[in-house]
């Protein structure tokens, strides 16, 4: 395991991007000399890692033409409220994208 410190809660992917929730707890590692700022382990470098294994497999399986968007947008979920919201959000999303797929704005996003 890459990051011991990291779950992947609630997730889907859509045909031209995901959403997740990434919980990281640092206490729950199980070594008390783990120090995660030490290896520059921060959601970044989860994400960045995350990317690099994506690219390698689609490499390995003849996908040429993947490319990844250069960045990633995060929020920090802060009440139980806020990550139900958003839980349900990633849970009806591949419902908006069927209504909207053939919407042209769409389709480069």
């Amino acid at each position: 395991m890459h990051f011991p410190f990291a779950e992947i809660d609630e997730y889907v992917i859509m045909p031209n991007h995901i959403h997740g929730i990434i919980i990281i707890d640092y206490k729950n590692v199980g070594d008390e000399n783990f120090r995660p700022l030490q290896h520059n382990t921060n959601l970044s470098n989860i994400i960045k890692g995350f990317k690099i294994g994506v690219t390698k497999w689609c490499n390995a399986n003849n996908y040429k033409n993947f490319r990844w968007q250069r960045s990633f947008y995060d929020r920090i979920i802060r009440n139980e409220k806020e990550l139900y919201n958003i839980r349900k959000y990633i849970r009806q999303n591949p419902l908006k994208w069927d209504l909207e797929k053939n919407n042209v704005e769409n389709l480069f996003i």
